[in-house]
C-alpha cells in the first residue's frame, strides 16, 4: 500500500513535472515568434532546444513549436524557400490536429510573411486572412495586430495606399486596447508613417516615424531603428531637404550589421534611398558607384529596384546603352517575381533608353508595352475597389435583413408578454429606434451607392482614354508599315502624330466638364480662395480631388511620379497651408 501511494506521489510529481516544462516552452515559443531582434542563430538555437525538449518528453505541440521557430531562423536569415517549404509540409497537419491553435495560426501569419517577400501577393493574403480568422476566435490581440498589419503591407504592395492606411489604423486600434510589445507598437508606427509618406501625407508621417525610432531605441532593437530612419529620410528627400535626408540614410546605413542576412533589405533602402539623395543634387557618379557596390550583398528578390534606379542613373548620364542593359536586367527579374511596379518601370525605361539611341522601331514598342502594362495596373486597382465597395454594399444588404428580422422578433416577443397598454408604448419606442436605425443604414447604403456610381464613371472614363490612345498607336503603327514600305523612316512625322494623342486643349476642356458635372462648383471655389493658382496648379488640384495616385496623375501630365511630389509640395506652398495641415483634406473640404 505505502508503495503504492509513493509511486502515485513520484507520478504525480513528474507529471507536473512535465507540465511545467510545456508551460516553459510554450512561453518561450511565443517570445520567439513575438520579437524580431533574435539573430538566426539564435532563433534556430531556441527552435532545435524546444523540439528536442520536447520530444524527449513525448511532447507533440511542442515539436510543432521547434520546427516554427526553426523555419522563422530561415526566413531570417533570407532562406525563403526553405522555410517556405518546412511550412507547408508542416500546414496541413496542424490543420489535421486542431484547426484554432496558436501553432497553426503563427505558421500561416509566418508563411505569408515569406509570400509578400517573394511576392507572391494572392497566396500571402490568403494565409494572412486565415491566420486573422484562428487569431481572433482564440483570441489573441498580439498576433491579431500583426497579421492585420500584415495585409495591410499587401495592399501597401499592391499600390492601394488608402486600404493598406485603413489596416494599419486598425491595427493600431488594436494596439491601444490591449497588451502588446514595444517592438510590435514600433512596427506599426513604421508601417502607418511609410503609407502616409507615399500618401503625400508627410507632415503626419514624421511624428509617427520619429515616435517608432524612439520606441526602438529605447529596446535597442537595429533593425528597427534602421527601418525608421529610412522613412525620415525618405521623407525629408521627398521634400527635398537634402541634408536631413543624407543624416537619416547615413545613419541606417551606420547602424546596420553588413555582416548579418536580417539587414539586407534595410541596407538596401539605405543605400537606394541616398543614391536618390545624390540624384536630386544630380551627383549621378556618386550614385552609381553607391549602388553598384552593394550588388554583390543582394538577394536575387532584391535586385530589381536597384536595376531600374541604375538604369534611370545612365539615362540622366545620357549613356543609354548602359540604361538598357540595366532595364532589361531589371524586366527579367520583375517578370520572374511578377512584381509589376517594376515591370512598368523596366518599360518605361527601355523606351525613354532606345529613344535617345534613336532606335525609334524599339523605343515605339516598349512605349506601347509602358502604357498598356500601366493602363492594366489602374484597371486592376480600380476594379479592386470597385469589388470592395460591391462587397461592403452586399454585407449592408445583409445586416439589414438580419436587423429586420430581428425587429420582427423583437416585436412578436413583446406583442405576447406585454399588456395593451405597455405593448402600445413598447412598440412606439421600438418602431421609433428601428426607424432611425434604419436611416441610418439607409444613408450608409446610399453612400456606398454613390461610390459604386463615381468609381464606375472613373472607370468608363479611363476606358474610353484607353480606347483613344489605342486608336493613336495603331495610326503610328500603320504609318510606320506604310514608310518602311516605302523605305522612308519619318521619326518627325511620329512624333506628330504622338503630340496628336497626348491631352491636348480639347482633351482638358473635355475633362473639365466631367469634373464639373461630379464635383459641382469645386473650379469656383478653389479660385475664389486661392486665385494665385495657375492653370497647371489648378489641373493638379482637380486629379487630387479625384484621389488618383501619384502614379495615375503622372501617366494624365505626362510627369515622372517622383516630380508630381514635389508639385503637391509647391502646391501647398502656394495655398499658404500651415505644416500640420494636410492638401488632400484641405481640397476634399471644398
Amino acid at each position: 500500500m505505502r508503495l503504492c501511494i509513493i509511486t502515485s506521489a513520484i507520478l504525480i510529481a513528474g507529471n507536473l513535472s512535465f507540465s511545467q516544462e510545456r508551460k516553459d516552452m510554450r512561453s518561450l515559443f511565443r517570445s520567439s515568434m513575438e520579437e524580431t531582434d533574435l539573430t538566426p542563430d539564435k532563433l534556430m538555437e531556441v527552435g532545435t532546444n524546444i523540439y528536442e525538449r520536447s520530444k524527449a518528453i513525448d511532447h507533440a505541440e511542442g515539436t510543432w513549436q521547434g520546427r516554427i521557430v526553426i523555419a522563422k531562423a530561415y526566413y531570417e536569415n533570407n532562406e525563403l524557400d526553405t522555410a517556405a517549404l518546412s511550412l507547408l509540409e508542416m500546414i496541413p497537419k496542424l490543420e489535421n490536429t486542431n484547426k484554432r491553435s496558436y501553432e497553426l495560426g503563427l505558421a500561416r501569419k509566418l508563411l505569408g510573411q515569406i509570400f509578400m517577400e517573394l511576392n507572391e501577393l494572392e497566396k500571402a493574403r490568403e494565409n494572412l486572412l486565415k491566420a486573422q480568422v484562428t487569431f481572433r476566435e482564440l483570441p489573441d490581440y498580439s498576433f491579431l495586430c500583426g497579421t492585420i498589419s500584415g495585409l495591410g503591407m499587401i495592399y501597401y504592395q499592391e499600390g492601394d495606399y488608402p486600404e493598406a492606411l485603413k489596416h494599419f489604423i486598425k491595427a493600431k486600434e488594436l494596439v491601444d486596447n490591449a497588451e502588446v510589445s514595444r517592438l510590435t507598437k514600433a512596427g506599426l508606427l513604421t508601417n502607418i508613417a511609410r503609407v502616409m509618406n507615399v500618401m503625400d501625407r508627410k507632415d503626419e508621417a514624421i511624428p509617427y516615424a520619429r515616435a517608432s525610432l524612439e520606441l526602438n531605441r529605447k529596446s535597442n532593437h537595429l533593425i528597427g531603428m534602421c527601418r525608421a530612419c529610412n522613412i525620415l529620410g525618405a521623407i525629408y528627400g521627398d521634400l527635398g531637404i537634402s541634408d536631413s535626408a543624407r543624416y537619416y540614410f547615413g545613419r541606417a546605413i551606420r547602424l546596420a550589421d553588413p555582416n548579418s542576412l536580417c539587414f539586407t533589405t534595410v541596407i538596401r533602402r539605405s543605400v537606394d534611398g541616398l543614391s536618390r539623395v545624390f540624384i536630386q543634387q544630380q551627383k549621378y557618379d556618386r550614385a552609381i558607384s553607391l549602388l553598384r557596390s552593394i550588388q554583390p550583398a543582394l538577394p536575387p528578390y532584391g535586385l530589381e529596384n536597384l536595376f531600374n534606379t541604375l538604369a534611370f542613373n545612365y539615362l540622366e548620364l545620357e549613356e543609354p546603352d548602359s540604361a538598357v542593359h540595366y532595364a532589361k536586367k531589371a524586366l527579367t527579374a520583375g517578370q520572374k517575381h511578377n512584381t509589376k511596379q517594376t515591370i512598368r518601370n523596366a518599360y518605361n525605361y527601355l523606351q525613354l533608353s532606345f529613344r535617345q539611341l534613336r532606335m525609334f522601331d524599339s523605343a515605339y514598342y516598349y512605349f506601347r508595352k509602358f502604357h498598356q502594362y500601366d493602363d492594366s495596373l489602374y484597371y486592376e486597382s480600380n476594379q479592386r475597389k470597385f469589388n470592395n465597395l460591391r462587397l461592403d454594399l452586399a454585407t449592408l444588404e445583409n445586416e439589414r435583413e438580419i436587423k429586420f428580422m430581428q425587429q420582427e422578433q423583437t416585436i412578436n416577443r413583446l406583442q405576447s408578454q406585454t399588456a395593451i397598454a405597455g405593448l402600445t408604448f413598447g412598440l412606439v419606442s421600438v418602431s421609433l429606434f428601428f426607424f432611425y436605425h434604419h436611416k441610418q443604414q439607409e444613408s450608409k447604403r446610399q453612400t456606398l451607392e454613390k461610390s459604386l456610381e463615381l468609381n464606375n464613371q472613373k472607370l468608363t472614363s479611363h476606358t474610353l482614354s484607353m480606347l483613344h490612345k489605342n486608336n493613336g498607336f495603331m495610326q503610328i503603327e500603320e504609318e510606320i508599315d506604310v514608310m518602311v514600305r516605302k523605305g522612308e523612316f519619318q521619326p518627325k512625322k511620329i512624333r506628330q502624330i504622338i503630340a496628336m494623342n497626348k491631352s491636348g486643349d480639347n482633351d482638358w476642356e473635355n475633362f473639365n466638364n466631367y469634373f464639373g458635372h461630379v464635383h459641382n462648383g469645386f473650379g469656383n471655389r478653389l479660385l475664389r480662395k486661392a486665385p494665385q493658382l495657375n492653370v497647371t496648379e489648378q489641373r493638379l488640384s482637380f486629379l487630387i480631388k479625384m484621389k488618383l495616385t501619384n502614379s495615375e496623375i503622372a501617366s494624365v501630365l505626362f510627369i515622372e511620379p517622383r516630380s508630381v511630389s514635389m508639385a503637391k509640395y509647391r502646391l501647398k506652398k502656394k495655398l499658404e497651408l500651415p505644416d500640420d495641415q494636410d492638401l488632400h483634406q484641405f481640397l476634399d473640404s471644398i
